[in-house]
């Protein structure tokens, strides 16, 4: 594993077919823009990689985007060194209480289900599609 202090994050007008990240290259996140002439702003998706990011990690990184947009990064919390995130992660107390969540939610299945009754298949680049809310 290499660890990269800064990595260059790779910015650049959106299209409607982005490169996939590469796992090669650090930072594993792109940053795409456009322009909306007529609500007279900008608008920024920012991709990443599930091996990057999380649920929580996501909230926290918006979070402090959110924070240097309004200029409030003077606020914001001092980082926690990502070795202790995953000490914590991988903590036996932890695992042991998961275990147990997940023993008591599954206790009453017993045969495999599909989520949603869909089968698992094979993402199509092609088949991205695009939803926004009126």
């Amino acid at each position: 594993q290499v660890v990269w202090r800064q990595a260059q994050l790779r910015v650049e007008p959106l299209h409607d077919q982005h490169a996939p990240l590469d796992l090669r290259q650090a930072p594993l996140m792109a940053l795409d823009y456009a322009e909306e002439p007529h609500n007279q702003r900008w608008v920024a998706k920012l991709r990443f990689h599930h091996l990057v990011n999380d649920a929580t990690s996501t909230t926290v990184l918006v979070d402090e985007i959110r924070a240097h947009l309004l200029g409030q990064q003077a606020q914001l919390p001092e980082p926690v060194p990502y070795r202790n995130v995953v000490a914590q992660a991988r903590s036996a107390a932890r695992q042991a209480a998961h275990e147990a969540f997940f023993r008591e939610r599954l206790a009453d299945v017993d045969e495999p289900t599909l989520a949603f009754g869909l089968q698992e298949r094979q993402a199509n680049r092609a088949d991205i599609e695009a939803a926004e809310r009126p």
